[in-house]
């Protein structure tokens, strides 16, 4: 469901609550006529109306059965608990001197014929199940007109009040659901299923083993299909949101369940032994209902570093949406568990690999077909490492493939070019590098040719036959548009490397290449030991590249990596995905926190190590270099990584790259002057020239030129637009500052726009647009956007109180809207940020937010942390957005500082080596 779908949905719920209940339908028959997909919605919702369910109402008041009282053999000593369902009491079996558990059905239903029957004939199918995981069964009955069950009596603690006290143990949360999943296994042959696993139905007992309790509840699955129905009423009275966030979507929605069912329920569960938070749990019921239909939790890594990647797929698998793609039983379950367990205790947890489930053919996306496969797009922290260009551009292009049908998988339309373009290069042939082919994706070959300077431009498409792929390619002579080779192969996916060998070296024979030993294998060595593997991280990385995608697209790029690593470790692609990821929702406030940076090193880390001339892993070690605040030890790998051997295009990014984002800002622009000179449609070296203007003095107009060029080549980039706006205020272009910057900022401002939909850069846009609007006489507009700022990042905080850059910026809106609480948080937040050397660059905007309030001491304190750390960047910034600044004389001897360090750079950093 999109935002805006939601916002819909929940306007039609406040206005159906709102009515008193029998003028309720009339409103919901007007709602289906207009809008049925939101009068389905919210029929699906309302039984989840805390407000509106009968059974927050307790069935029998505690101590109506005071201690003493006889019922029947079983003599009542005190009460135990009451919930919606009815009361628990403890009682003594006096025919067989036992304790237990003597359970009454609500008052409430005792009334309904059809609800007592189901209480009893469910009980005593429940009461069949014979297990020591299992709360036993001792009888079940009525006595004088009240239903009622006795149960075995489980002394010790339930799971919900240790959870209370935090996150468990691996060890403990292992060991919890491993027996749980015993359980079900046991009730799920009898085909029974629970429908109501949670924390407060598990009892940890005293001699260190699980008791799942209130089987006497389940429904027999086999039964007629009223009984295998979910009910719309909730179960544990009084804790309604709490009994909802461990629902399946499809008990959620009303629908029949089944088993797996159940296993939604121990990810719910498990989750929130690893992490100590339910992944649902929201204010209202309505909501948490909302997330279970609709949003993906992060996985359990992002929120505790030990949680090895194994675990993070288990805990997914059980927690998918559609029924198809979890656990298909507890047995299943229950050995998956076991290897993680035994993975952990030998130290080995990448071993630890549960079995992948692979879904081929499914993802059909947006027609947006980015640099994935061979490079990796996203929008992630300040640069386009990920985003490499490869090898020198000569006489061929490889443009990305059209889709024949929709159910032809888009990110096999992108990944195939994209590898036979990789395989290309490898073997020594003249192919333009594949960003470049990726902006002629619209035009005729010889208009590409012309443009780019080829001979050839290879073409083709992709669409489905029954279960297997047709792919047709045709090499075009540029100059008349003649055909020279054309191939039609069809295949099923573990033919996939086969096919794009074909192609190579079709490619390779028609273009008159005699290629012998080494060159000659890069034309069929593939890009994995298992196709499976490959088609796994084509899947992530085409997630990865959606330009429009936010957390919840991450969170799914993420899933794909860690199972494409699962079946090929040695993947270095897989782990560059893997690295890029979590770079960018570190840098976004996406959760995770500082742990990201750690998670991504070890990332970029493996990928190197396999392959020493990546220069993605190289690019991606320099950013979390700089992430950390370590200038110096960025720049440092920039030219070992000049000295791999890799191919020039990439080297020159990677030098260039530490200089634009580290300082001296001046010396990258030489180096990408010479990648576009060898490429003139390399769109990474295009967006590092701009971002090295930026940051240089005095080159305001080049700057203005520069975004109007990359937008006319490239197109829109909300980081561009923000670097173009900021150029004309340098150049006192105010008005066309504004005008460049106010469409970005008016999709920002809808309230369907979420946190974990907007980005770092969006959020400096949000700051300098509403600089630039006060300029311009529109205060009102300026408070807005800050105000805006405020509200995304506080909710950000929500999700990842722990996120540096959220803190910042949050702090930084305070300070621009002249929020009181600026200047009691600022001291202590600065104080924890420095203190723990990460990430200072959003906190030049705190630097700047103090000098907007005018408190030039404390913005200069703020920055000359920024300038120890190693970071040269931002003058423009401080000069536009506070110009009070640019005439403090203290802030003239932090810039004589600034080019001091530059200088000293510029003699150990400056080589060509």
């Amino acid at each position: 469901m999109t935002p805006e779908r939601w916002q819909e949905v929940k306007q039609a719920l406040s206005d159906v609550l709102a009515l008193a209940p029998a003028e309720r339908e009339s409103y919901l028959r007007r709602l289906r006529t207009q809008n049925a997909d939101v009068a389905g919605e919210v029929e699906s919702l309302l039984p989840h109306d805390t407000e509106a369910t009968f059974l927050e109402q307790p069935a029998i008041a505690i101590g109506a059965l005071g201690a003493g009282a006889a019922f029947g053999p079983y003599t009542i000593e005190s009460a135990l608990g009451e919930g919606g369902m009815g009361t628990v009491y403890l009682a003594r079996d006096s025919s067989l001197e036992r304790p237990v558990a003597l359970k009454f059905l609500s008052r409430a239903l005792q009334g309904e014929d059809d609800a007592r029957r189901r209480f009893l004939r469910e009980a005593r199918a429940a009461a069949a199940l014979d297990h020591p995981y299992i709360c036993k069964i001792y009888q079940t009955g009525e006595q004088d007109g009240r239903p009622f069950i006795a149960m075995e009596y489980v002394r010790g603690e339930t799971l919900r009040q240790r959870l209370d006290a935090g996150a468990l143990s691996l060890k403990d949360a292992l060991w919890i659901a491993m027996e749980v999943a015993e359980a079900l296994e046991t009730a799920h042959t009898a085909q029974i299923v629970h429908r109501d696993l949670k924390p407060s139905n598990i009892m940890l007992t005293a001699d260190g083993h699980v008791k799942v309790l209130d089987f006497g509840l389940a429904k027999r699955v086999d039964a007629a299909p009223e009984y295998a129905k979910t009910d719309s009423a909730i179960t544990d009275t009084g804790t309604v949101q709490g009994t909802v966030a461990y629902m399946s979507p499809e008990q959620v929605r009303g629908e029949s369940v089944d088993l797996r069912s159940d296993l939604f329920a121990v990810g719910v569960v498990m989750y929130e032994c690893l992490t100590g938070r339910n992944p649902f749990l929201a204010r209202s019921a309505l909501e948490t209902a909302s997330e279970i239909l609709h949003r993906a939790p992060p996985p359990p890594s992002t929120l505790r570093d030990e949680v090895p990647p194994s675990l993070d797929r288990l805990v997914r698998r059980l927690l998918a949406k559609p029924v198809d793609e979890r656990y298909a039983s507890a047995a299943d379950l229950r050995v998956d568990l076991a290897a993680v367990r035994d993975g952990i205790e030998r130290g080995d947890i990448e071993a630890a690999t549960p079995q992948v489930t692979r879904s081929p053919f499914v993802m059909n996306r947006r027609a947006a077909i980015g640099s994935i496969a061979a490079t990796l797009a996203a929008a992630a922290g300040g640069t386009w490492w990920w985003k490499a260009a490869v090898g020198r551009p000569r006489s061929l292009v490889v443009l990305p493939f059209i889709k024949g049908d929709d159910n032809a998988p888009d990110y096999l339309a992108a990944g195939i070019p994209i590898e036979v373009t990789r395989r290309l290069l490898n073997a020594g042939i003249d192919v333009k590098p594949w960003e470049t082919g990726l902006q002629f994706r619209n035009k005729t070959a010889t208009e590409t040719a012309a443009t780019l300077g080829v001979a050839f431009v290879l073409m083709g498409s992709l669409q489905t036959v029954k279960d297997r792929l047709l792919v047709n390619v045709s090499l075009v002579n540029g100059t008349d548009g003649s055909l020279s080779w054309s191939q039609s192969p069809e295949f099923g996916l573990p033919k996939l490397f086969d096919v794009q060998t074909l192609i190579a070296k079709g490619i390779s024979d028609a273009l008159g290449y005699q290629l012998t030993g080494e060159a000659a294998a890069m034309l069929e060595r593939a890009e994995s030991s298992s196709t499976d593997a490959w088609d796994l991280y084509l899947q992530g990385a085409w997630k990865l590249n959606d330009p429009d995608g936010g957390k919840s697209e991450l969170d799914v790029a993420l899933m794909w990596f860690e199972q494409a690593l699962a079946v090929d470790p040695n993947l270095v692609a897989a782990h560059v995905g893997m690295g890029a990821a979590r770079l960018e929702s570190y840098w976004n406030g996406w959760g995770g926190g500082e742990g990201n940076l750690k998670l991504a090193s070890a990332s970029f880390e493996k990928a190197r190590e396999l392959d020493p001339k990546d220069m993605r892993a190289w690019r991606g070690l320099m950013l979390v270099e700089f992430y950390r605040g370590n200038g110096d030890r960025a720049l440092q790998l920039g030219q070992q990584a000049a000295r791999t051997g890799a191919p020039e295009i990439e080297t020159l990014l990677a030098r260039a790259e530490g200089y634009q984002n580290n300082g001296p800002a001046a010396m990258a622009s030489p180096l990408l002057d010479r990648v576009l000179a060898l490429d003139p449609f390399n769109e990474a070296a295009a967006w590092g020239r701009i971002i090295a203007l930026h940051q240089s003095d005095g080159l305001e107009q080049e700057l203005k030129q520069a975004t109007i060029d990359y937008n006319k080549r490239f197109g829109d980039d909300d980081w561009v637009t923000v670097l173009r706006a900021n150029g004309f205020v340098a150049l006192g272009e105010i008005k066309e500052a504004a005008a460049v910057i106010d469409p970005l900022m008016d999709s920002l401002l809808p309230e369907t726009v979420h946190a974990d939909q907007v980005t770092a850069y969006q959020l400096v846009g949000l700051l300098g647009g509403g600089v630039i609007a006060t300029n311009t006489g529109r205060r009102a507009r300026g408070q807005q956007l800050w105000r805006r700022g405020m509200a995304l990042t506080r909710e950000g905080l929500d999700s990842d109180p722990e996120s540096v850059t959220l803190k910042m910026f949050n702090l930084a809106f305070r300070g621009y809207a002249n929020d009181p609480t600026f200047e009691v948080d600022a001291a202590r937040i600065v104080s924890d940020v420095t203190a723990a050397g990460l990430n200072p660059f959003p906190l030049m905007y705190v630097g700047t937010g103090y000098a907007y309030r005018g408190d030039i001491p404390k913005a200069l304190d703020v920055l000359r942390y920024n300038l120890k750390a190693g970071r040269l960047t931002g003058r423009l910034w401080l000069t536009v957005w506070t110009p009070g600044l640019k005439d403090a004389p203290e802030f003239r001897q932090l810039l004589a500082e600034y080019e001091d360090q530059e200088n000293r750079r510029r003699r150990e950093y400056g080589g060509a080596s």
